[in-house]
């Protein structure tokens, strides 16, 4: 999603100690695919993100919490 942000198995984290083995992804030429629905952050470009996790929509570089998001569990799927 973007870096210093990470989701998995446990949840979702941004900016703590857990996240920053994510980095490591930002390095795959390969995105991580991101199957929530999609949704709209209220920022100047008004950017279009993805529910990342239930009750959170994120872009490349932020995230913020969006209690319409819902991520099926059957669809999370791991990075590469």
């Amino acid at each position: 999603v973007g870096s210093h942000t990470c989701c998995g198995a446990g949840g979702w984290e941004m900016g703590t100690a857990e996240a920053n083995r994510c980095i490591e992804e930002d390095k795959d030429p390969i995105p991580c695919k991101v199957f929530g629905d999609q949704c709209a952050l209220n920022n100047t470009d008004n950017i279009e993100g993805d529910c990342v996790a239930n009750g959170i929509c994120c872009v490349d570089d932020t995230c913020s919490i969006r209690p319409g998001c819902r991520v099926a569990a059957e669809l999370v799927q791991a990075c590469p």
